[in-house]
């Protein structure tokens, strides 16, 4: 007896389940335009903070990866982002650029690309320290 209450109990919890998922489906299909708006606003809330949180970095990075895209319509959505901006007054060394994960490359590119990177930064601090550096007559 215990069993075919446990059978029963499992047997309407899977059901409730699957009631749950097929109403989601339906609302999601019906109400699909309100979630893609809402969608393309999330993720534009998130690439303007891409480099305050490096978990919202992870996970956009990961997404556009996997989709194999580049910001939400283009990738001209990364300029609203301050580092990424092409504006003037921007000193960022990502100024007019995109994300990494925005890029497919092959495993060469990726290497010349990190050491083009990390060169560029060692430039920029050098430069900072002899701007720093009072002059001696």
């Amino acid at each position: 007896r215990d069993i075919q209450i446990l059978l029963k109990i499992f047997l309407w919890t899977l059901l409730f389940i699957l009631l749950l998922q097929v109403t989601g489906a339906v609302l999601g299909f019906t109400f699909s335009e309100k979630v893609e708006m809402k969608a393309v606003a999330l993720l534009e809330k998130g690439m303007i903070r891409y480099r305050d949180d490096l978990d919202l970095q992870n996970l956009i990075d990961y997404i556009q990866k996997k989709f194999r895209c580049c910001g939400v319509l283009s990738y001209k959505d990364w300029s609203k982002n301050v580092y990424f901006s092409c504006a003037e007054t921007n000193p960022s060394l990502e100024r007019c650029a995109v994300p990494f994960s925005c890029c497919v490359r092959t495993t060469e590119e990726i290497l010349i690309i990190s050491l083009t990177a990390a060169l560029l930064k060692q430039i920029h601090f050098i430069k900072k320290r002899i701007s720093r550096r009072p002059t001696t007559h």
